[in-house]
């Protein structure tokens, strides 16, 4: 049963725009307009952060009159559940003065000089080592005629703003007009780009030395190599718990890779009697109902020894139409089944930050000191529960769930 102990909630996966900046130069590898030829200018575009707030800083005007905070803004994706949709409407800002719109195309940027581009944030945590940054741009005849270069990129928001600079498309591999696909493969050798505090930018810039025209991204997305997580907020209320057996192994990899993967095909469970859960090819169908006490919820089970303190999990939920109009909040938690059942409650998700029939990313970081550091074989309940609403009525389809413990 989910006992009545504070709960969780948790922000969605935020894809909002931040500077970038070329710290090196590139021969990248990448998609169809990459080129393995050498950039035309090694100086590199400053590093300076961009100047605006992250969209996740601006609570929701659906927050909760309470301390709960709202979530972010996040990206939609459909299956797979790695696969990040960047929003072209919204989130997206000029990086080093660069100038950007939207339109019915997409985000247009206008640069005017080397490093002037266009980004977006990902907010931490995140996992981005060996991620595939995609973007499918249509350049003007005035830009290709300018001669200058596109460099994708992404940059830690933090310090010196280390990033990925390898990827390059030449001037002489671009078409105006024409709708073109470039991509780049965020890989750097100390995985700098595994972020558990700090957000990462993602963007485009201009590379050269004389510009014009104008470079429209029609669309951007970003495939994880693992589950991305987002980052977490706070509130309170416990979860219950749930009769049944440890699970000795409801993840598919070891404590050992840092990473632990809930088992998509068994050992989930549902607490206090309130709703179902099924098995099929799209992922766990949780159908909720009322629960005979305190919360309904679903969760999965790994067991230890592990230390979950300071570890951030994430799970990535499709809600259908009538789930939604229930009004229930998806609010992440971890729970240490027995004892107290100690609690991680402090994360948040407003149902109204739902988007029906897509990927939504609940993920919340485990800040509760001493009870998440498990030293037997004692097992912890990690899902999410339902507050709020007046009904119960559609169904979750939970497609991925994992924790990414602290270094």
């Amino acid at each position: 049963m989910l006992k009545n102990i504070p709960l969780m909630i948790a922000l969605t996966a935020s894809l909002v725009a931040c500077g970038g900046s070329d710290n090196k130069k590139s021969n990248s590898a990448s998609s169809v307009a990459l080129s393995s030829s050498a950039p035309a200018s090694s100086a590199p575009a400053s590093s300076e952060p961009a100047s605006s707030t992250p969209a996740s800083s601006e609570p929701a005007s659906s927050a909760p009159a309470s301390s709960e905070p709202a979530s972010s803004s996040m990206a939609s994706s459909s299956a797979p559940s790695n696969l990040l949709t960047i929003d072209m409407t919204t989130g997206w800002r000029g990086n080093n003065d660069g100038v950007v719109s939207y339109s019915t195309d997409g985000v247009t940027l206008v640069a005017a000089a080397d490093g002037q581009g266009a980004v977006f944030d990902m907010m931490a945590p995140i996992q981005l080592e060996g991620a595939v940054v995609e973007m499918v741009i249509n350049v003007s005849n005035e830009y290709k005629a300018s001669g200058a270069n596109l460099q994708l990129f992404a940059q830690i928001k933090a310090g010196a703003y280390p990033g990925e600079y390898d990827c390059w498309t030449n001037n002489a591999d671009l078409t105006q007009g024409v709708d073109q696909t470039i991509s780049c493969t965020i890989d750097e050798a100390d995985d700098k780009f595994n972020q558990t505090a700090t957000d990462v930018q993602v963007g485009i810039q201009a590379k050269g030395t004389v510009f014009a025209g104008t470079v429209i991204i029609k669309s951007a997305k970003v495939t994880l190599a693992t589950q991305a997580a987002s980052s977490s907020a706070a509130s309170s209320t416990p979860v219950a718990s749930s009769s049944s057996t440890p699970v000795a192994s409801s993840s598919s990899s070891s404590v050992a890779s840092g990473v632990i993967n809930a088992d998509m095909t068994k050992d989930w469970e549902v607490g206090n009697g309130g709703g179902a859960i099924a098995y099929t090819a799209d992922g766990v169908i949780y159908t909720p109902a009322a629960p005979a006490e305190y919360s309904s919820g679903v969760f999965f089970k790994p067991v230890g020894p592990f230390n979950l303190e300071g570890a951030t999990f994430s799970v990535t939920m499709t809600p259908d139409a009538a789930f939604i109009a229930s009004g229930h909040n998806p609010q992440p938690f971890a729970q240490v089944e027995g004892g107290s059942y100690a609690g991680e409650w402090d994360c948040w998700f407003n149902n109204t930050d739902l988007v029906v029939g897509a990927s939504n990313i609940l993920t919340c970081t485990i800040s509760q000191a001493g009870a998440f550091n498990i030293t037997d074989a004692t097992p912890v309940r990690v899902g999410f529960q339902l507050t709020g609403g007046s009904s119960y009525a559609g169904s979750v389809t939970i497609t991925a769930a994992s924790i990414v413990l602290a270094p």
